[in-house]
């Protein structure tokens, strides 16, 4: 009985230490994504906002001191940083086609109004 007592301790003790709370949950993505984000596509950032929601939401189901609260915070603010500067890059890019176009655009409009203008 003592045996069995002993091993029901253990697996005890080993659950506790091993369960990670939200808050361990989001720094530890956090530092992933800081470490990682660079080589990251679209599907990868799709799974990232699923485990940050799911994570932000088992932390909304408890009780948190201010402590924690202001943690959590900090490190959701690390990782919509780059969830923002993935955007930002993208949107980047996109401004810069953009601009090649127009760019394109008003060379060819200008060809075209001066082949008018020398008929």
């Amino acid at each position: 009985m003592k045996k069995i007592l002993l091993i029901i301790a253990i697996l005890f003790t080993s659950v506790t230490l091993y369960a990670k709370t939200p808050l361990e949950k989001l720094k530890k993505l956090a530092d992933k994504v800081e470490c990682e984000h660079k080589e990251y596509t679209e599907k990868d950032w799709e799974k990232i906002a699923k485990e940050y929601s799911c994570i932000v939401e088992e932390f909304n189901k408890k009780e948190n001191t201010k402590e924690d609260l202001k943690e959590f915070g900090r490190q959701r603010g690390r990782i919509k940083g780059y969830m923002t500067k993935k955007n930002l890059n993208k949107f980047g890019k996109k401004v810069e086609k953009f601009a090649n176009e127009l760019s394109g655009g008003v060379e060819g409009f200008l060809e075209t109004i001066e082949t008018i203008i020398e008929e």
